[in-house]
């Protein structure tokens, strides 16, 4: 098993025995799908700000690839058409806006 599938496997296995990072998972989810504009006032941000909101998504979820997770902890967000897209697009963007420069 290559470590990228150890990985996964790893974190689809987190899922099962962890409650309190589904909740953080649903908390995510339902807060960025009721507010997209959440992303721009991220960017707004000073970048000390930023950065910590970033370090605290990535201290969270491992990595910024967070569909293991979701298919583990979440299979209905997965179900639901564009969700998961969504919700990657938006975490990348944020993570993303935590390593830019600026104000």
């Amino acid at each position: 098993m290559s470590s990228g599938s150890s990985r996964d496997a790893a974190h689809a296995d987190r899922g099962r025995d962890d409650p309190v990072l589904r909740q953080d998972l649903e908390d995510v989810v339902a807060l960025l799908a009721d507010r997209p504009e959440l992303v721009e006032e991220v960017e707004a941000e000073r970048q000390s700000t930023r950065l910590w909101i970033a370090k605290h998504l990535q201290e969270a979820f491992g990595s910024e690839d967070v569909r293991p997770l979701f298919q583990s902890f979440l299979p209905e967000v997965v179900r639901t058409p564009g969700l998961l897209e969504m919700v990657e697009e938006q975490l990348r963007t944020i993570t993303e806006a935590g390593r830019r420069s600026g104000s």
